[in-house]
């Protein structure tokens, strides 16, 4: 089974490219921050402290 997510970019559900087990390992290795960095940060200055 493939995992989801709703991308806040394109605002569509698009793909993990993982299977469902490989995205529980992905979150338990703590990686879902990093993930998201990218999407929370408006400024250079707001990243920093990520």
């Amino acid at each position: 089974m493939e995992s989801w997510y709703y991308a806040p970019d394109t605002l569509e559900w698009e793909s993990a490219e993982l299977a469902y087990s490989g995205f529980l390992g992905w979150l338990a290795e703590g990686a879902l921050k990093l993930f998201y960095r990218h999407r929370r940060c408006y400024s250079s200055t707001a990243c920093m402290s990520l």
